[in-house]
């Protein structure tokens, strides 16, 4: 965060980035220090960590990273101090756990700030990058919010109809200006950025005014990824598993093609462990509750069916942190 003296200075620079050879000095710049980075990796450099991919011109995800902690024109307006990198795709966060419980703790202390302060976010959407820039003034008690893009594109309270008309006027001009319009994938991809833009700036706008956790929001997005593909597989919403013998074999194969035991606990129940089930919402804690009963059903016969039964010691594990934590709740 940074104080209002710091105003003039955050002025100027955004004035001299509006000049073209401002712009492009500060460009390649940033293109001298990815290869230097390059170069001290040696043989060890990787994709995207190569001299193809940095001449490609392409922002990757960890090159943002790098820079933000690197570039010296970063760090001379506050470097990560200031300037937080949130990827996010597909209603998933992309970035790790302590990142954006850390995320968090700086929106509850620009809320809570006594002085005028401000907060950049560096958003990293799919395949698209945004810039939020968030500040209040303790006399309004209100946090204000920028949200700039570069496409213009104009998604917020948008609706999935009306974003299938941006798609059909981008792809129209498209086709005036380049004689060939999109092809199914960047059609699928173009919207898929939108609506992940609308959800997380409706997100983090909530997050702002208090109403919202990005913890809350982690968990919901990893579970409730977990759960569709459960039930969407496995069995659906509703059933009484009547067909037990047949969900035994739907669930052998969902655990051996779509999500392995491992896969569960490292990633759902590691990052339910990492932030905490005090915040889970009262509504998604339900749903695994019900989740865990439901497998528990199926499995009754495995007795001797390797993925299953490991699922169950998974499922015995978040079972104590659920009972852990409503306990806790109880007695606090």
């Amino acid at each position: 965060m940074c104080r209002s003296s710091t105003e003039a200075r955050m002025r100027g620079y955004l004035e001299e980035l509006n000049r073209t050879g401002p712009f492009w000095r500060r460009y390649w710049f940033s293109v001298k220090e990815l290869m230097a980075h390059v170069r001290k990796m040696g043989a060890d450099s990787w994709w995207p960590w190569t001299h193809e991919c940095v001449m490609q011109g392409d922002m990757e995800r960890s090159y943002m990273c790098h820079l933000l902690v690197e570039d010296c024109h970063s760090r001379h307006l506050g470097g990560t101090r200031l300037i937080t990198a949130l990827q996010y795709a597909y209603g998933q966060f992309h970035s790790n756990v302590a990142s954006i419980c850390e995320l968090q703790d700086k929106i509850d202390a620009l809320c809570r700030a006594s002085h005028p302060t401000c907060m950049v976010l560096v958003l990293g959407v799919t395949n698209h990058w945004l810039t939020v820039l968030t500040y209040r003034i303790p006399s309004t008690a209100r946090v204000g919010v920028l949200y700039l893009d570069s496409n213009n594109t104009p998604v917020l309270k948008v609706s999935d109809e009306e974003l299938d008309r941006i798609l059909h006027f981008k792809e129209q001009e498209r086709v005036k200006n380049r004689g060939q319009g999109y092809s199914p994938w960047q059609r699928t991809i173009k919207v898929q950025a939108w609506k992940d833009q609308r959800r997380l700036l409706d997100v983090l706008s909530e997050c702002f005014s208090g109403t919202h956790n990005l913890r809350t929001e982690l968990l919901d997005a990893s579970w409730n990824s977990l759960l569709e593909s459960y039930y969407g597989n496995v069995c659906t919403h509703g059933t009484e598993l009547d067909h037990q013998t047949m969900c035994l074999l739907l669930l052998v194969q969902w655990l051996q093609s779509e999500r392995p035991p491992k896969g569960i606990r490292e990633m759902q129940v590691s990052c339910l462990h990492r932030v905490g089930a005090q915040w889970l919402s009262a509504k998604l804690r339900d749903k695994i509750i019900k989740w865990m009963s439901d497998v528990r059903y199926v499995c009754r016969d495995s007795t001797g069916i390797e993925e299953p039964n490991e699922l169950l010691k998974v499922l015995d594990g978040l079972e104590q942190s659920l009972v852990q934590n409503i306990s806790t709740r109880f007695t606090s």
